[in-house]
């Protein structure tokens, strides 16, 4: 999960001339903080932040937004992202993405079997406390024990990854799926913003998992089988029927909520 999920793109790292103006006001605001002070100025990525936007990432769990306010402006310069209070002058807070262990590609694929995925590049997602419920909305199995794990998603095939042990402690193959079946589903208008990211997990209804998949998801019956169901990492499932060319569902999970225990009356 990145901070950049949130967006409402305002501009782009290459504004227009009459968005110049405001990014030049920009600059001059930001160097005069601390944390700019010897900034090799760019052109950041600016979005706004709305209400909508700001709820959705408490629903998430992303606690780097926990002190924004509606009309806040998310900024994403190279390695680092910061939210601004552009009325105030003040910073809300900086984010420094944590960095992957420029290894961690090279001891995995060293185990046996994953030969030909060395010259892949697979979206790499760290487990932590802020994201571990998003994650368990998406991968069955993950609890506290994983934090600090990682989970790399390959076209076909989603590994659970101890780094520091060099263990692979799980893994997913994804069901076998026509090649163009992500083209013509982000070619629907609804989908499109989903053309350059990778689903976190696909699953064909079929009579044998129809069962466990009504409990997770209302109104399933059989004639559904033979749809695809597909997970993205922004907890977005959308069941889509690949022959008629026609998306069934689409909605964001939400996290499941806890339950108080019960008391026994007295």
């Amino acid at each position: 999960m990145t901070v950049a999920i949130l967006g409402y793109l305002i501009f782009a790292q290459n504004p227009l001339s009459g968005e110049k103006d405001f990014m030049n006001s920009l600059r001059t605001n930001l160097q005069k903080h601390d944390e700019f002070q010897g900034f090799q100025w760019e052109y950041p990525r600016v979005t706004l932040l709305t209400s909508d936007l700001l709820t959705l990432a408490n629903q998430q769990g992303l606690d780097v937004y926990n002190n924004a306010q509606t009309g806040d402006y998310l900024l994403e310069f190279t390695g680092a992202s910061v939210i601004y209070d552009y009325q105030d002058d003040e910073i809300v807070n900086v984010i420094i993405p944590e960095t992957i262990p420029q290894d961690l590609l090279v001891k995995l694929t060293a185990h046996g079997g994953l030969e030909d995925y060395m010259n892949q590049r697979p979206s790499v997602v760290k487990i932590t406390q802020q994201n571990l419920n998003n994650l368990q909305q998406q991968i069955n199995g993950l609890d506290e024990t994983q934090i600090g794990n990682y989970i790399v998603s390959y076209e076909d095939l989603v590994i659970l990854y101890d780094y520091t042990n060099d263990m692979i402690l799980d893994s997913i193959m994804f069901e076998t799926v026509p090649q163009d079946l992500l083209t013509k589903l982000t070619a629907h208008e609804e989908m499109e913003q989903y053309k350059d990211v990778k689903p976190f997990n696909m699953v064909i209804v079929k009579q044998e998992n129809l069962a466990v998949l009504q409990q997770q998801i209302a109104d399933i019956d059989e004639s559904y089988i033979g749809s695809f169901i597909i997970t993205y990492p922004d907890n977005r499932l959308v069941m889509y029927n690949y022959a008629a060319d026609a998306i069934l569902l689409n909605q964001v999970l939400q996290p499941a909520e806890t339950q108080p225990n019960e008391q026994s009356p007295e």
